[in-house]
């Protein structure tokens, strides 16, 4: 595996900085994205960054190599993922690079690069970039500009502009004695996280069942993973909807979300999509929105409305892996053990689902780690599954 092969993931790039991504790769990765995504059309992609340490001088050496192109560069500095992608349609850019690493720890950084209408540009598009950044691509005559722009407040207002006729910030001052919960984001913000009362984190597919009972009612197509919980597909069925299942990653999701009209999709990571965006983007102020709009409405804490879906007893183990190639080797194995008493599925990673239980187990596209994630009807029969799976693959 050489270099490039390290950091050219799934729907993204990342690595370690600066021995796995620096100054010299951005330089190169955003020449190579200006030449695919803008090189015909209007020249003009939007470039920001998250807070890590390393991001900042990535993010320069992005716009020089933009603009070493020729290719004009919308700078709107330091920002949310989710605003970065509303930036990109709101200046009708042809696509855009956003430095971070999202939920990786400091020592990593990257790129997510989109193009137009904010559409990741997926894995052959990064196979494109990858196959042609050993090439040596040429300076434009004439370089391209800088535009800097503030669109975080007009990201706001398009928010606001989807919350219900009722729905109104300033009234939070009366409502905020039962906002007994608090929310916490990821690195680069296109993730949310709930807090309850007392202090535990709520499972993000809880939130999910949330909003599809009261925001999604026959509404069309939901968009669930393969590591999302039982509940949230038995929800949405009981909804109205069809449910359409997907691999991990918000390449994979926004692109399946386009093709076949899918009104909202989750992750249990804590990413939420929206078609109702205009984009198919994560829209965690939209998320936090409609759940006080669901309190305001029921005049139940966001304790109680969790309780209405907390069904099943779900576990979820995260472990270093030295070779994700020779771990994947056991996804066989496990076929084996399982197969007789439990529908097998190898759409991401292995999945084996029986009546009363289920777990997926896969490595992660942007970590050397795995996931493991098993749910089952009771706690006894969790621990019991748990402890038999572990035997076959972390413990072995």
């Amino acid at each position: 595996m050489d270099s490039l092969d390290k950091i050219f993931r799934a729907y993204d790039v990342r690595g370690i900085y600066p021995g796995e991504i620096n100054e010299e790769m951005a330089y190169k990765i955003a020449k190579v994205s200006a030449k695919i995504l803008a090189a015909s059309k209007n020249k003009k992609l939007v470039v920001a960054r998250d807070n890590r340490p390393s991001s900042e001088k990535l993010f320069e050496a992005v716009i020089k190599g933009i603009n070493d192109f020729g290719v004009n560069v919308i700078n709107i500095g330091l920002s949310a993922t989710p605003v970065f992608y509303f930036a990109v349609n709101e200046f009708n850019a042809d696509g855009g690079i956003m430095v971070t690493a999202s939920h990786n720890s400091e020592n990593y950084n990257g790129f997510k690069i989109v193009k137009e209408k904010a559409t990741p540009i997926g894995s052959k598009g990064l196979k494109k970039i990858k196959k042609l950044f050993k090439r040596q691509i040429s300076d434009s005559k004439e370089k391209g500009k800088i535009e800097i722009k503030e669109i975080t407040k007009d990201y706001i207002k398009s928010i606001l502009k989807l919350g219900k006729k009722n729905f109104n910030p300033s009234d939070l001052t009366n409502f905020s004695s039962r906002l007994n919960f608090t929310v916490d984001f990821d690195n680069d913000k296109d993730r949310i996280f709930f807090i309850d009362e007392n202090n535990r984190k709520i499972d993000p597919d809880l939130i999910s069942a949330i909003l599809i009972h009261y925001c999604f009612k026959n509404a069309g197509k939901i968009l669930y993973t393969v590591a999302n919980s039982r509940i949230v597909r038995e929800e949405a069925i009981n909804s109205g909807n069809k449910t359409i299942l997907s691999k991990i990653g918000h390449s994979f999701i926004k692109e399946k979300m386009a093709k076949k009209n899918i009104v909202f999709g989750c992750e249990a990571s804590g990413h939420y999509y929206f078609k109702e965006t205009g984009y198919y983007t994560e829209a965690p102020l939209l998320v936090l929105m409609r759940i006080i709009e669901i309190m305001q409405e029921t005049k139940k804490s966001l304790l109680a409305l969790v309780e209405q879906f907390n069904k099943y007893r779900l576990e979820r183990i995260e472990f270093e892996i030295a070779d994700v190639e020779k771990f994947k080797l056991q996804f066989k194995n496990i076929k084996k053990e399982y197969k007789k008493f439990a529908k097998i599925s190898f759409l991401d990673g292995i999945t084996a689902e029986a009546e009363d239980w289920w777990f997926n187990l896969r490595t992660s596209n942007t970590e050397p780690i795995a996931r493991l994630t098993i749910e089952a009807n009771t706690k006894e029969l969790l621990e019991k599954q748990k402890e038999k799976l572990l035997k076959l693959t972390i413990q072995k």
